[in-house]
Formats: C-alpha cells, sequence, structure tokens
C-alpha cells in the first residue's frame, strides 16, 4: 500500500518526463527496479504530462479484499500448478504451505533466492527456465 500511495501522490500531469517521476519515487522507494517496475505503467498523454495506465485508485480500494482473500471456497485444483517465489520476498512462506497443500493437488514450488516479490523483473532468465520447464513436463487434467 505504501508504494500505491506514493504512486496516487505524483503529480503526473505536470511531471515532463519518466526521470522526473523516477527521482521524486526515489525519496520513499529505495529499490530501482521496484520504481522502474511500476513506472512501466506511466504513459506520455497526447499533450503534456503523464498518466497513470492503471487505475490506481481500484487497487487501492482493493488491495485488502485480495490481501484477505479466502481460498476455502474454491473447489481444489487437479491440474499442475507451479509456484515461482522470490527467495528476498516475504510474501509465500513456509507457512502457507499447508494452505497450498489443500488448494492444489500437484504442485510444485520454486525459489529464486536473489529475486524478491517481482521475479519477473529481478530474474526475467531465471523464471524463463523454471517456466519452461514447468511447462514441457506433462500435465495431469483437472478433473
Amino acid at each position: 500500500m505504501k508504494i500505491i500511495n506514493q504512486l496516487r501522490k505524483l503529480d503526473v500531469q505536470n511531471i515532463k518526463k519518466k526521470s522526473e517521476a523516477d527521482a521524486i519515487l526515489a525519496r520513499h522507494v529505495q529499490d530501482a527496479g521496484l520504481r522502474a517496475f511500476v513506472l512501466m505503467n506511466l504513459v506520455r498523454r497526447s499533450g503534456e504530462g503523464f498518466a497513470w495506465r492503471i487505475n490506481l485508485e481500484g487497487i487501492a480500494n482493493s488491495l485488502d479484499d485480495l490481501a484477505d482473500w479466502d481460498f476455502g471456497d474454491l473447489p481444489r485444483y487437479d491440474g499442475n500448478t507451479l509456484f515461482v517465489t522470490g527467495g528476498q520476498s516475504k510474501y509465500v512462506r513456509s507457512s502457507h504451505l499447508a494452505n497450498i497443500q489443500e488448494q492444489f493437488v500437484h504442485f510444485s514450488i520454486s525459489k529464486i533466492r536473489n529475486a524478491n516479490h517481482w521475479i519477473h523483473a529481478d530474474e526475467p532468465e531465471a523464471l524463463l527456465v523454471i517456466t519452461s520447464n514447468f511447462l514441457d513436463v506433462p500435465s495431469v487434467a483437472p478433473r
């Protein structure tokens, strides 16, 4: 939510260059890779200034619901499932394993040690290898 709030505070209509937005965000978001990732959603408007390609208000209003999503209401999934986690991320923890096992019959978990939460930005080559290997394995057809 901290990042979303910082993005919402940016006066994007008066920003002349993305580097200006990056400099402002750098005061609150130290991770340069994360800033680059979120700034991909900042697009130049026809005329002057920029606009967000994403609905920041919608994201801000939905974060609590997303975080509290109850998987218990969903049926178990019988197909192959891949979880890829970043070794430096705190979002998928070993304490989640029991819930994963309850929800997904056939799953595998791969951890990319040097990646944070945005694996595709931190370690795209490693993610490509893991994903390709997963997709090359014959799938278990869901019932």
